[in-house]
């Protein structure tokens, strides 16, 4: 005859995968009162896309004698979710210049 018997895990933690820890272990040992095995089990964090990229200064002036090919501004973006959820790519999607 086979007993199988769950148990559940209760996380205490403010587990953030953005804080840098992507896993953690626990150790779990099972008893029939007679004998008992520990096992180590993974419980991997999966990362979320919780913060939207922000991107700083995004106003800039420029005068009209300014030369062709001249570097007017650099945008510095930031998201605060780590890989693989942080900024991928730029790109303009609308103007003249």
């Amino acid at each position: 005859m086979r007993i199988t018997c769950c148990w559940n895990y209760i996380i205490y933690l403010d587990i953030d995968y953005d804080g840098g820890i992507s896993a953690y272990y626990i150790n779990v040992e099972i008893s029939d009162g007679l004998y008992e095995t520990n096992v180590w089990v993974l419980v991997q964090i999966n990362p979320l896309n919780e913060f939207p990229p922000l991107l700083t200064n995004p106003t800039v002036n420029v005068s009209e004698i300014v030369e062709i090919g001249h570097e007017v501004i650099t945008y510095v973006a930031d998201d605060d979710d780590a890989p693989p959820h942080d900024i991928t790519s730029y790109q303009i999607i609308n103007g003249k210049l």
